[in-house]
């Protein structure tokens, strides 16, 4: 089932909102949304919700025992019992990282890991352990909610949380199915304490707010992410014309904007209507002057949780230069691989962390300020930052080498065209049309977006009733007549 699906949009949340605001109290209504959101997982592959009960039941009963050891440490023992603590503390810890990360390599990792370590003589294979997964297909969403209970054991660990409420609160935490699949990544102490207090019927005000993040999301994922979708497609099936490769790449980058950025729309509307405040995850990333203002604007709850669990643990940049080089390589690495098991995966994260490194060593973006002043500083800060993200998308995208050198010189010979306009194809024309169609509107509501600080959708309860309704007609129409007719899976699925 899926946020764009007839079923969800028509059937189950409607369903499952008039179930939850018939009862009036919160354990109920948290039950209410446990069946819910398994039923919304397992829909068509009922063994998935078997294993999501597995980590919650051993992560829930693991925090609860470190939380046990955390309130012992606070009695006056002896500093040979406080030690002895401590280590089953860490046990405990490490054991949850483990069955998380274990659970995680095998579903996520283990076909791409036994064909990159296969053991073969003379092209004779001796150790082949693919069979032993039986080919089963990655969990969707299986790398969100691993880091989402991860740090719920973390957080205790470290004291900075303490249990709320009982199993099935915990449950409702990790399970919550609006953000489940695709995030945003939750912490604990900020999603479970709205999930333990009882939850007052939302007012219209926050209601209206609610449909209508919903409603941009739905626009934005089938108006200009799927459509986006069919133009790589098209240019995929067209590379071999010289300059393909580069709107190829625009349009894969809009795309995959849209397309994540669509999901967190919906998923904070759906939790905005059980009266739940989920964080952002986007502010105009494209307009980033720098790779670490690209990380606060992109995937924001990803790149925060990265930063304070694996950056600041492994020394931050509160180390030496040489330490902070690795610090930061070791760290975008681990993005990469979170994403997903390729070799273009790890290429895409190790690059960021070039990239990352670059502009500590060389501020561009500073140097373009104090030469051009803050208006100019700005557009070619911006510029130069998104060529680079352009770059990065295109091996995020590429499935092999193949895909990339064939990409890239495609890409390259747009230059061709510069000095000599006759010699554009007719395909690249109809492929530049389309793309300046579909992504005209993104940039002129980004724009908006970053003129007030904002997201362009936040920008909506300043608008008058009348514009409200002109809006919500236009993007109806719009959905009607220029909507994808095929449609594509959210991409963040697969990770």
């Amino acid at each position: 089932m899926h946020f764009h699906s007839f079923n969800y949009i028509f059937i189950f949340l409607p369903v499952v909102l008039i179930l939850y605001y018939l009862n009036k109290k919160s354990f109920n209504r948290n039950i209410i949304l446990i069946i819910a959101s398994y039923t919304f997982y397992a829909w068509g592959n009922p063994y998935l919700a078997l294993m999501l009960l597995s980590s919650s039941i051993v992560d829930f009963f693991i925090g609860k025992k470190i939380h046990e050891h955390n309130v012992n440490l606070q009695l006056p023992n002896e500093n040979i019992i406080t030690k002895k603590i401590n280590q089953k503390r860490k046990l405990l810890l490490i054991f949850s990282i483990a069955f998380n990360i274990g659970l995680l390599a095998f579903f996520k990792y283990w076909d791409w890991l036994t064909e990159v370590f296969l053991i073969s003589i003379g092209g004779h294979v001796i150790l082949d352990l693919r069979p032993f997964k039986h080919h089963i297909d990655v969990p969707p969403g299986i790398s969100f909610y691993t880091f989402q209970t991860l740090s719920y054991t973390i957080d205790i660990y470290r004291r900075q949380f303490s249990p709320k409420g009982g199993f099935f609160n915990y449950l409702t935490f990790v399970a919550f199915f609006p953000q489940l699949i695709a995030g945003p990544i939750e912490r604990a102490k900020d999603l479970l304490p709205q999930l333990v207090k009882f939850r007052k019927r939302v007012s219209s005000k926050v209601a209206e707010s609610a449909c209508f993040l919903i409603s941009w999301g739905l626009f934005k994922k089938v108006v200009f992410a799927d459509n986006l979708g069919h133009l790589v497609e098209r240019c995929q099936e067209n590379i071999e014309h010289p300059g393909v490769g580069l709107i190829l790449v625009i349009a894969f980058a809009f795309q995959i904007y849209c397309d994540f950025s669509a999901y967190s729309d919906i998923a904070r509307g759906t939790a905005r209507l059980f009266g739940v405040r989920l964080k952002r995850n986007f502010l105009t990333p494209y307009f980033a002057i720098n790779p670490s203002d690209f990380w606060k604007r992109w995937h924001i709850s990803l790149s925060s949780w990265v930063r304070d669990y694996v950056y600041i643990p492994f020394g931050g940049n509160r180390c030496s230069k040489s330490r902070n080089i690795t610090n930061l390589l070791l760290t975008m690495f681990i993005m990469g691989l979170w994403h997903g098991a390729g070799v273009f995966f790890v290429l895409w994260g190790i690059y960021h962390g070039l990239l990352l490194i670059l502009y500590r060593i060389l501020p561009i973006d500073k140097y373009l300020f104090k030469k051009l002043g803050n208006l100019w500083g700005r557009v070619s800060s911006t510029f130069i930052m998104f060529s680079f993200i352009l770059f990065s998308w295109l091996l995020f995208w590429s499935k092999g080498i193949a895909d990339f050198v064939q990409t890239l010189q495609s890409a390259s010979e747009i230059g061709y065209f510069i000095t000599d306009l006759s010699k554009i194809s007719t395909v690249l024309y109809e492929l530049s049309f389309g793309l300046t169609l579909f992504i005209l509107p993104i940039i002129i509501t980004e724009i908006i977006g970053f003129r007030y600080k904002r997201e362009f959708v936040d920008i909506y309860k300043f608008f008058g009733t009348n514009t409200k309704i002109i809006l919500y007609l236009l993007m109806f129409y719009i959905m009607i007549f220029f909507g994808s007719r095929g449609s594509y899976d959210f991409i963040y699925f697969q990770f």
